[in-house]
Formats: C-alpha cells, sequence, structure tokens
C-alpha cells in the first residue's frame, strides 16, 4: 500500500526487486497528476544535505547533515556513502536525501545506520531496468577501501612506500574468483578499470553499470565480460595490467572474508 499526501491509501504492485542495491519498484494507479522532482546525480563529498523521514503518523522529518569522507565497512555495499547528522532522526527509513535547492542527491539504505544510494546509481538502475526488465552488475570479487578516505597518517605511508596517494586498495579478495587466480591480493592497489582512473568505490560502482548498458541477459543464463584493470602488486612493487573475466548478474555479490591480514603502509 502507498500512502498519499491526501491522506489517501492506494494500492501498489511491486514490479521488481534488485537484490545487490536493496531497491524496489512499485506500479500504484492514482487519480491526481503527480509531481516528479529534480534530481542532482553529481553529490560531493562534504557537501550540506537534508535527510527526509516520516513518522508514524506520516508527518514528514528532516534532519541536517554532510556527507561524509568515508569507506564503507566489510559488511557494506561499496556503492553506499554516508552522512554525518547533527541532529538524530529515527526516521531515516528509506526516505530521499535531498540538496540546498531542493533536488534529489539519494536515496537512505535502512539496511546500514547513516548511508545512502547516490543518485548517479539509482538513476542507472532505473534505465537498466527501463531497457532489459532487470538490473544487472559485474562481479568483480573484490571489497575495497578509497585511499583518499583513509586516515592522513597511512595516506602519507603508502605514499612514501610506494609513491601513491590515490586509487582503491584491495580489502577482500573472494575465495577461488578470478582476480585471486590473477594473483590479485589484499593490499594491492587497482588505479584504473577499463583506462579509468577510479578514486572511490561509488566511482567504480558507476563504471561497473555503464559496462552493462549494452548486455541484455534475457533468456542467457550467464554473460561473462572482460575488465582491464591497472593493478600494483605491493609485495613486488611493480605495476601490472591484467584482464579480469566478470560475470553479469542481478543477484546480490558475496565477496568471501579473506583469512590473511594485512597491514596499510
Amino acid at each position: 500500500m502507498v500512502h498519499l499526501l491526501d491522506d489517501t491509501i492506494v494500492e501498489a504492485h511491486l514490479l521488481y526487486y534488485q537484490v545487490h542495491y536493496d531497491i524496489a519498484l512499485f506500479s500504484a494507479r492514482v487519480d491526481s497528476p503527480v509531481q516528479f522532482p529534480s534530481f542532482n546525480d553529481r553529490v560531493q563529498y562534504a557537501q550540506e544535505v537534508f535527510v527526509l523521514g516520516r513518522d508514524e503518523i506520516f508527518d514528514l522529518r528532516i534532519t541536517h547533515g554532510r556527507v561524509e569522507y568515508l569507506n564503507p565497512d566489510v559488511f557494506q555495499r561499496y556503492h553506499f556513502m554516508f552522512s554525518s547528522k547533527t541532529d538524530a532522526n529515527q526516521y531515516d527509513d528509506g526516505g530521499l536525501v535531498i540538496d540546498l535547492d531542493g533536488k534529489v542527491v539519494g536515496m537512505v539504505n535502512i539496511s546500514s545506520l547513516g548511508s545512502f544510494i547516490p543518485c548517479s546509481i539509482l538513476l542507472k538502475c532505473l534505465d537498466l531496468w527501463r531497457k532489459y526488465g532487470h538490473i544487472t552488475r559485474p562481479h568483480l570479487g573484490f571489497k575495497f577501501l578509497a585511499i583518499k578516505f583513509l586516515d592522513p597518517l597511512y595516506i602519507e605511508k603508502i605514499w612514501r612506500k610506494y609513491n601513491i596517494d590515490d586509487g582503491l586498495i584491495v580489502n577482500e579478495v573472494a575465495d577461488g574468483s578470478n582476480g585471486e587466480m590473477l594473483g590479485i591480493r589484499r593490499g594491492d592497489i587497482i588505479s584504473c578499470f577499463n583506462g579509468e582512473q577510479i578514486s572511490t568505490t561509488v566511482e567504480l560502482e558507476n563504471l561497473l553499470l555503464d559496462i552493462c548498458k549494452d548486455f541484455d541477459r534475457t533468456n542467457q543464463p550467464s554473460v561473462e565480460v572482460d575488465v582491464v584493470i591497472k593493478v600494483f602488486n605491493t609485495r613486488k612493487s611493480r605495476w601490472r595490467e591484467l584482464h579480469l573475466t566478470t560475470n553479469i548478474s542481478e543477484h546480490g555479490e558475496v565477496v568471501a572474508r579473506a583469512t590473511l591480514p594485512f597491514t596499510l603502509g
């Protein structure tokens, strides 16, 4: 059921649920015109935002915050961004995140406190669903940490040791994955995907969705695509360019936690 602003309730039907992004698309029939929001798909770190929610009687609740310089932890998807709020709000239950001009910059994710999915991801997901009826992405078999979001102490250590100050640190490698077979290990640094410099995990997720624009998995049990990655082997202190074969899937990506620890810097 959908509660409308005029206090009426209409029946809604689930059209599609995407497991990896934990987003659902519904259809609902309404008699009055619906005003669609404006979107801003270029939300910036440290940008001021408002997080919208509804209380138990559906009154609007608003909290103010900024987009934080944070990496997702090992239990979070790496398409998340995070907002720091100046006041606590128990009603951040999947509502919108808007900028100071009232444009939508993301949608709250209820599974992880303070996290939201930026509009750059949401709009690409919607375009894929409109085109193919499903939302797919390449499964890389990694989890990452963006160097730029680390403690400055570790950023400086990495720069002094490897002369690298940007890119993604491989935080986990899926056991038995193609990446593991190529010799990629925890602590290695990836700077480029398909020739594009990558600084954050959100940038990477946008690139992965762009790859899927031309892949229709309808009636195809499995589709694979190669991505070219530039990897710095921190054990041998040398760069490599590798071709990584990935599986295009609409399922949630599970990356088994690595057993061998590594230390930053």
